[in-house]
């Protein structure tokens, strides 16, 4: 799938994503690394609000859907901040994030709060003005190019009544990369 057609794809989900919690995974990576072509590949997960028409599939219902959705999202951030912290990979690639997504947010729609790298992995916090501009701003974080090849998955939880910003993460998963960087040493 071209980039034009990903952007399409994630532009129709995020269509669909009102008034549902989303989770979105992208990896850079659709091929062996030693291929000469990339193309994104995408894993969406757009789950109804329970007074969504549309039928739960298994079980779950669409709040506990929603709910593990955001613990699978949790851990990642829980793991991730156990990792011990390789400072010159660290460093480097959250001077990567940081420059990519401050770039992205200069639109207007979310800004950057922080970028954290470890060892393999790295997260990234954004605070949006409301729930739908945060809607608006995730394709544009998972569709950014960046040479790290991580695999990026960004979520958003359920809206909280009341608020008046809505802050959410994405978190980079870069250990297969890692792992190809150490076997080619």
């Amino acid at each position: 799938m071209g980039i034009g057609q990903f952007g399409a794809v994630a532009g129709a989900v995020a269509g669909l994503a009102a008034g549902i919690g989303i989770s979105i995974l992208h990896s850079g990576l659709s091929e062996p690394v030693i291929g000469s072509a990339r193309a994104p590949v995408l894993s969406v997960t757009a789950l109804p609000l329970p007074d969504s028409p549309a039928k739960p599939l298994g079980s779950a219902t669409m709040a506990e859907r929603i709910s593990q959705q955001m613990k699978v999202h949790r851990d990642a951030i829980v793991r991730h901040e156990s990792e011990p912290r390789d400072s010159l990979w660290a460093s480097q690639t959250e001077r990567v994030y940081q420059t990519l997504l401050t770039k992205l947010a200069s639109g207007g729609t979310f800004r950057v709060t922080s970028v954290d790298c470890r060892t393999s992995s790295c997260v990234a916090y954004f605070s949006a003005a409301s729930y739908q501009d945060a809607q608006l701003a995730w394709p544009s974080i998972l569709n950014a190019q960046s040479d790290t090849k991580c695999t990026t998955e960004v979520t958003l939880g359920e809206p909280q009544s009341g608020e008046s910003s809505f802050d959410f993460s994405a978190v980079y998963d870069c250990s297969h990369v890692r792992q190809l960087q150490a076997a080619a040493k």
